[in-house]
């Protein structure tokens, strides 16, 4: 596969996971026998070419063994689902903790463990929306935050596809679920779920970011603010569309969807995408922030590329 690492080493493994994960995403999405090439994408002296990963091993690229992040995830309406996903990444490694913020007084509970922190701010919920996740992220211990929905959870060699993923792009977005718009000058939201690969926009329903991403949410959010107040339902619809967009500017680096192994759960129509009028405010909430991000098509399409 030609990865650039020491036999046995647990870099190797690292990009060995993402690889596979990006051929095998790849060759699904082309189809048996099909071209696999995609996006030549660098960073530092590590490649993403062609479906395959090269690295240098004098890169410095560190373990997942080692690695701890924290999960951020909200209790709304499934506050069973939420304690179901906290008592299984308590069985994984790489969990350093869980960080639950308490979203709506008939659903709260309490969860005595010393990896699991409790944020008891109901009334966040008024001020924040659904971007509350954001502010769960900056209480983070760890540099490294997985923020998810409550309707799913990462399984984990799933997760341990994400840290590989990050460990050789540490300052991008990486997710599982994806979506795309065109170009700048003429966006339009898809609400079509993508294959991975470098894509504009991944879904907080599962991604792995870090705080200074989640810093630069909050301070580019005036931007937007009052766009926000006046026409998201519910408050902050479009929250993972302006993290993607922000990491976009921010970094240089369009975000990373990775096929990653995962578990869905109930959702008993209570997620965000029943209410009505969903997409289509995703669609004009789009447009609004690319223009006022500045983003345009020159800029676009050379970080894509970078």
């Amino acid at each position: 596969m030609g990865v650039g690492c020491t036999t046995g080493s647990i870099r190797c493994s690292n990009l060995a996971l993402l690889s596979l994960a990006l051929l095998a995403s790849h060759a699904a999405a082309f189809g048996a026998g099909g071209s696999t090439r995609v996006p030549t994408l660098r960073s530092g002296r590590s490649t993403f070419m062609n479906g395959a990963v090269g690295a240098d091993p004098h890169s410095g690229l560190g373990g997942n063994s080692s690695v701890l992040v924290s999960v951020v995830i909200m209790n709304w309406k499934r506050p069973e689902n939420v304690q179901r996903i906290i008592k299984k990444y308590l069985e994984y490694g790489n969990i350093g903790e869980v960080i639950v913020w308490m979203c709506k007084e008939d659903t709260k509970f309490t969860f005595d463990h010393r990896k699991v922190r409790i944020i008891d701010d109901v009334a966040a919920n008024d001020q924040y929306g659904v971007s509350i996740r954001f502010k769960g992220c900056m209480e983070a211990k760890y540099p490294w935050v997985l923020i998810q929905d409550d309707d799913h959870y990462a399984k984990e060699r799933g997760l341990a596809k994400f840290i590989a993923a990050k460990t050789v792009y540490p300052t991008r977005l990486v997710g599982t679920f994806a979506r795309d718009w065109n170009p700048p000058s003429q966006p339009a939201y898809s609400k079509e779920p993508k294959r991975s690969g470098p894509r504009p926009i991944v879904l907080t329903s599962l991604m792995l970011t870090d705080k200074s991403t989640c810093r630069a949410f909050w301070e580019h959010v005036h931007l937007v603010e009052e766009y926000v107040h006046n026409f998201s339902v519910p408050l902050w619809n479009g929250e993972d569309i302006f993290f993607s967009l922000v990491s976009f500017k921010t970094t240089g680096q369009i975000p990373l969807a990775v096929g990653a192994g995962k578990v869905f759960m109930p959702q008993e129509n209570t997620g965000i995408h029943f209410v009505g009028n969903h997409d289509n405010y995703r669609d004009e909430f789009l447009k609004y922030a690319i223009k006022q991000l500045g983003i345009d098509d020159s800029d676009y399409q050379h970080k894509t590329k970078a």
